[in-house]
């Protein structure tokens, strides 16, 4: 499996190491823990989720749904896990089945959604959210308050365009996150007027972006936050006083997102050196107004940058006070972006390796 390690020296001067998964490497390792032979149920096109759900919950509570190759198109219904359910949603990885929602999924413990095309164009809700209140898992609650979900929540080879509200929120209930990974994704706006990732009283303290797409459609529409994390900081939640958190975002190309807004919000975690981010070979278009950095830190957290295109509105920037950075000051030209295409048409990108933004587009690995 290739890596790349990342060394740099802490304000604390200690200097620690992170292993930042390459693209091919993350292609390779799927993660979800899902086994293809629990084949619970028969779907077909047109069918809703829901009752599958409510069937499956009947007599388990690990529900699976796998939705077969040739289904084209199923909806959801009103799926929301009850305590001590987890939940998988599988679809076909070489035909992903488009699955449109009809209200928002809502999870109260680990979950995993893998090869699936979420048609949101009609959708004007959250698409994935925690639960809350009375269908809050009392039994994942510690002494500090938190809802701890320790298997890993798993986002993968997901396509969601058409959204207008959060990707994911946590429905301002305090959950803590051992892992939470975004993985090789395309998200699409119509209008970026909410956060995409909202953790409002949340924390992933293993938190990974990789080898996705997020783009609104109209940068003059996106006027919200990208991502917010503002749950207790790692060490305060009751298990995990000794542990330190971490962010990864490598492998990634946004465009006209958070435009004039921040990349990512955090008060929580500004200021925290035992909270660390390496952010690495990422396209940032039209992002956060020319401030990746600013709201992540004050320069007492320990930030690793490298090999990223800041460009903000055919202006190249970049912020290397927090981190060293001084930016790829090369404008990938993408190929259609108002067509949702971001394949770069600079020859510097194309073939480059390791890949600068969401390897997708590199025509090495689209052919």
């Amino acid at each position: 499996m290739k890596k790349i390690s990342f060394f740099l020296n802490c304000a604390a001067s200690a200097m620690f190491a992170i292993a930042l998964t390459s693209c091919e490497a993350v292609k390779d390792n799927p993660g979800t823990g899902f086994d293809p032979s629990l084949k619970d149920v028969t779907i077909q096109s047109g069918d809703t989720l829901a009752p599958i759900y409510k069937k499956l919950a009947a007599t388990t509570n690990d529900i699976i749904i796998e939705i077969p190759a040739g289904v084209d198109t199923v909806y959801t219904g009103k799926i929301e896990l009850t305590p001590g359910q987890t939940f998988t949603l599988v679809g076909d990885e070489k035909n992903p089945p488009v699955v449109v929602p009809t209200a928002s999924m809502k999870f109260g413990n680990t979950f995993t959604i893998k090869n699936v095309i979420f048609d949101c164009s009609e959708f004007p809700n959250h698409l994935l959210m925690m639960t809350k209140g009375n269908a809050a898992d009392e039994s994942l609650k510690v002494e500090s308050g938190q809802y701890v979900i320790k298997t890993p929540v798993v986002i993968e080879n997901v396509v969601a365009k058409g959204l207008t509200k959060a990707f994911f929120y946590d429905n301002g209930a305090p959950y803590a996150f051992e892992e939470f990974t975004i993985n090789n994704c395309i998200v699409g706006y119509k209008a970026q007027g909410n956060l995409v990732l909202n953790f409002a009283a949340s924390m992933a303290i293993n938190f990974s972006i990789v080898n996705s797409t997020f783009y609104a459609e109209d940068k003059t529409k996106s006027t919200a936050n990208f991502i917010g994390l503002s749950g207790k900081r790692p060490w305060q939640i009751t298990g995990y006083e000794d542990k330190e958190g971490l962010f990864i975002c490598s492998f990634n190309t946004f465009a006209n997102i958070a435009y004039k807004k921040q990349f990512f919000n955090t008060n929580t975690l500004k200021g925290q050196n035992k909270y660390k981010y390496a952010v690495a070979n990422n396209i940032f278009y039209n992002c956060s107004n020319k401030k990746i950095y600013g709201n992540m830190t004050n320069n007492k957290n320990q930030v690793f940058a490298a090999n990223n295109v800041y460009l903000w509105d055919g202006e190249f920037f970049a912020e290397p006070n927090y981190n060293g950075d001084e930016g790829v000051k090369i404008d990938p030209k993408f190929k259609a972006p108002e067509e949702g295409n971001f394949m770069p048409t600079e020859k510097f990108f194309l073939f480059h390796k390791p890949a600068i933004g969401d390897p997708r587009w590199d025509p090495l690995v689209r052919n």
